[in-house]
């Protein structure tokens, strides 16, 4: 079966969350030996080490970091010569729009799977501004593709809602995240506690609340704060390379492979997620595979947080200080909920998740297209 992957990022460009739920995916398909895996993307480190294969869009310099529609033309001439069984895509992109129009020419099942809590949310356009304005276009070119897809997979049921609600479209099935488990060995000697936050840095992620935080326990010699992520915002870099001088507990460690971030998940007592939208994010689940509390400023997939007691959610920053302390002051409070988080992992984010997603694969179209 010819599968193709249709994002603007490859995994080894850009480690975001729907990289690394791609990335489990495909190493998956990949066992079967009569899967042939393609991937196309503007975006990729190309090594030896690849099994898929790779084709590389070439967008215009000068309009690439606007609009993604612009790859059109690339993409439907990509899919009419590769002739895929299965096109696979994550997110609100319009290649999902491209991918449905292929359907005119050929029998091939468009798979979406929702990554974010805007993707099933409407977009309000800024007629003052040329970014907005291309980022309309291609929103409404991928709001086209939701129509024409063949199956629908929300990462929670929160996003199953948002879609009936915003577009009148029912998905398929809610399937959770995959995570790998790790053997964790927690280190319970150290007096000195760890709170870690985890993200590629960019303004959604709020990282300047987790400095604001830090600030607050700044005279307590026992509390570290640690951030972990790639930057490519100046001003944040900027803000945080500035608390790191300025306050001895906080410590930015940059752009982490899989391996460090378990090793510095392994020695965290405490997570800490500022950003205000999400869509399942993969750090809660690693956080919680290491028995790590989740202490969530704003954001409750499915309200599982505080249904199942996995951490603490605040709503507000005040109530995100007073939350640190009392886990920071309550060691019996901290195993208790990161055991639960441990116990829910492991339940709901196993194995069985990549292969119910894989089933679709194996299905035929569903949706109905007008064929030229």
């Amino acid at each position: 079966m010819k599968i193709c992957f249709l994002q603007s990022t490859h995994w080894t460009a850009t480690m975001g969350g729907a990289e690394l739920q791609i990335r489990y995916l495909m190493e998956y398909l990949s066992q079967n030996p009569e899967n042939e895996i393609t991937y196309i993307c503007r975006n990729v480190i190309e090594t030896g080490s690849l099994k898929e294969k790779i084709i590389r869009l070439k967008p215009l310099p000068y309009l690439k970091k606007f609009s993604k529609a612009i790859d059109a033309f690339q993409i439907r001439r990509a899919i009419l010569k590769l002739k895929p069984d299965v096109i696979y895509i994550r997110g609100d992109s319009p290649y999902l729009g491209i991918a449905v129009c292929c359907k005119k020419r050929i029998p091939v099942n468009v798979i979406w799977h929702i990554a974010h809590i805007r993707d099933v949310k409407k977009f309000k356009v800024d007629l003052a501004s040329m970014e907005s304005i291309f980022r309309f276009i291609d929103r409404k070119i991928f709001e086209r593709g939701i129509a024409g897809a063949d199956y629908i997979i929300a990462q929670a049921d929160y996003q199953q809602k948002l879609l009936k609600q915003n577009f009148n479209t029912a998905c398929s099935e809610t399937i959770y995240n995959f995570h790998p488990f790790h053997q964790y060995k927690k280190t319970e000697s150290n007096s000195v506690l760890t709170i870690s936050w985890i993200a590629n840095i960019k303004p959604a992620k709020k990282v300047d609340h987790f400095l604001k935080l830090a600030s607050k326990f700044s005279d307590q010699e026992n509390v570290q704060f640690k951030i972990a992520g790639d930057c490519q915002y100046p001003e944040l870099c900027s803000a945080i390379k500035n608390a790191c001088r300025q306050q001895q507990n906080i410590h930015y460690y940059g752009k982490l492979d899989i391996n460090d971030i378990n090793s510095l998940l392994n020695d965290s007592d405490i997570f800490v997620s500022t950003s205000d939208s999400e869509g399942f994010p993969n750090t809660f689940i690693h956080a919680w595979l290491h028995a790590v509390p989740v202490l969530s400023l704003n954001f409750d997939p499915d309200d599982i947080i505080r249904k199942y007691g996995l951490g603490l959610v605040s709503n507000d920053f005040e109530s995100l200080v007073q939350n640190l302390n009392r886990l920071i002051s309550d060691t019996q409070l901290r195993k208790n909920l990161g055991k639960n988080g441990y116990d829910f992992a492991l339940r709901n984010f196993n194995n069985e998740n990549l292969h119910r997603l894989s089933t679709y694969f194996y299905k035929k179209p569903v949706a109905k297209i007008k064929r030229s």
